[in-house]
């Protein structure tokens, strides 16, 4: 709010002079002027009325809140904001029935300036516990902590320094301390429009940044909504405070010329006690003191909401060992399926520790290419051995491509499941069962039509019968002389 100003340059009272004593009378105009009887008491009064239900309220919610143990700090600040608005009504009024009492002016002008800076606080508080729950990396850092220490630290020492010009200005007749002063009160206003507006853009940023863990919850009610009651609170305060700045930058207007609409009553009102009023209800009914309640002594990432954070932790410790749990399940039971699974590299990597255990369960992964058989040669109608990639077993014969083919129809199998949940177990099972029943099936078959030439049962000596038959051919020199001529 732009400060009245003492008299510049000697001129002053009647007959152009100044008093002769301090306090003297302002020499240029502010927003909203000297108040009168008409229209300032009717409605000064209707605010006072509105700032006492709204402090009625917030002590209310303080002290249920205090009662049930939650020590919420901006309802007595919100309740401490409304009685700072209720003394600056009560001096208005006072001062409108004596408009010539400087001393009443200067008093009234003090809470007008001491009380809003309550409400940049709360909001300011709001803003940094959203921060840290969207981006804890981020809110809890030191420099991070460090500037809000500096925001609040600013916000003590200006109103300080508004305080002590607007007080000396009414006291001295000097143009270099007036110029002084001035400087201040433009700086003032600027730092406090910036404060205002920072809850405004530190949720913009929290909203652009990019996030790299879960919102931490912390009070009642969505996180959103926090957020929109946090904008449009700040957005009612910026108004206001940049209103008042950029009135601060315009040249002052002498008391005798004619009132321009910045300095009227009526948008004294508007810019001051109707956002005020307006932002103190919203509190009351968004209910702040639910909504961005935090533990007391809450520091560190998990702190807003410790039950929340180990019900995190336990769903993601959870989540792992059920994976682990369901890995191990799978490798057990469907060892083809599991190969599948599995990446090219992870499968080179579990190659062998995987062979060994997949013999003893009857699974062969590769088939050495050292295995031969006895087969009648169509050529030249000698028994010859022939080697094959192929081992006798109990089961009959498996060979490598019907393990590769047995693979392919597993891979194809899962990447139609879902691979979450039951039904993508059942597809793995199922596709398991399937390519195991068709390789037993098709080797089943190969085993038969091979003994069914052969006419090899399973007592059938290998090695004896290969010796016999070999002694029974005729070596080359006797398959050469038989051939001559007799």
């Amino acid at each position: 709010m732009a400060a009245p100003q003492g008299p510049a340059g000697g001129a002053g009272g009647a007959g152009g002079m100044p008093p002769m004593s301090a306090p003297y009378p302002p020499q240029t105009q502010s927003l909203g002027g000297v108040p009168s009887v008409i229209p300032d008491v009717p409605i000064t009064t209707v605010f006072l009325v509105l700032f006492i239900l709204g402090g009625a309220v917030h002590m209310k919610i303080f002290r249920e809140n205090m009662k049930d143990g939650k020590k919420f700090i901006m309802s007595g600040m919100t309740f401490g904001f409304c009685v700072a608005r209720l003394i600056t009504c009560i001096l208005r009024i006072a001062w409108s029935t004596r408009p010539h009492n400087v001393s009443l002016g200067i008093a009234a002008q003090v809470f007008v300036y001491a009380g809003i800076v309550l409400l940049f606080a709360i909001n300011l508080i709001f803003a940094e516990r959203c921060t840290r729950a969207q981006h804890p990396r981020i809110g809890w850092s030191r420099p991070f902590t460090l500037f809000f220490a500096f925001l609040y630290f600013g916000i003590v020492v200006t109103i300080i320094m508004l305080i002590t010009v607007l007080v000396q200005s009414f006291f001295t007749l000097s143009v270099h301390t007036h110029n002084i002063d001035r400087d201040i009160q433009l700086y003032g206003g600027t730092f406090y429009a910036v404060i205002a507006f920072m809850p405004l853009l530190l949720i913009a940023l929290g909203l652009l940044i990019p996030r790299h863990s879960y919102i931490e919850k912390f009070g009642i009610g969505r996180f959103r909504t926090k957020e929109e009651i946090l904008a449009l609170a700040s957005a009612l305060l910026t108004l206001g405070a940049a209103f008042r700045a950029g009135t601060n930058y315009l040249d002052p207007v002498p008391l005798r010329a004619p009132t321009p609409w910045y300095f009227s009553k009526a948008a004294f009102y508007c810019f001051n006690f109707v956002i005020e009023i307006l932002v103190v209800a919203l509190y009351a009914a968004g209910r702040i003191d639910r909504r961005f309640i935090i533990p007391d002594g809450a520091h560190g990432r998990g702190s807003y909401n410790p039950e929340h954070e180990k019900r995190m932790s336990r769903m993601s410790q959870g989540a792992r060992d059920w994976q682990s749990s369901y890995l191990d399940d799978l490798r057990r039971q469907w060892p083809r399926a599991y190969m599948a699974q599995q990446d090219d590299e992870t499968m080179n990597a579990l190659e062998g520790r995987q062979r060994a255990g997949d013999e003893e369960d009857g699974y062969v992964g590769g088939v050495p290419m050292d295995a031969s058989e006895l087969s009648l040669d169509n050529v030249n109608g000698q028994w010859k051995l022939r080697p094959v990639s192929v081992i006798s077993g109990n089961t009959g014969h498996t060979s490598q491509t019907y393990a590769a083919n047995d693979v392919k129809s597993v891979r194809k199998s899962m990447a139609k499941s879902t691979h979450s949940g039951k039904s993508g177990r059942d597809s793995w099972k199922q596709g398991a069962r399937k390519s195991e029943a068709a390789s037993r099936g098709e080797s089943t078959r190969r085993s038969e039509a091979t003994n069914e030439h052969e006419n090899i049962d399973e007592e059938f000596d290998f090695e004896k019968e290969m010796e016999a038959i070999l002694n029974q051919q005729p070596t080359g020199k006797e398959r050469d002389e038989s051939r001559r001529p007799g």
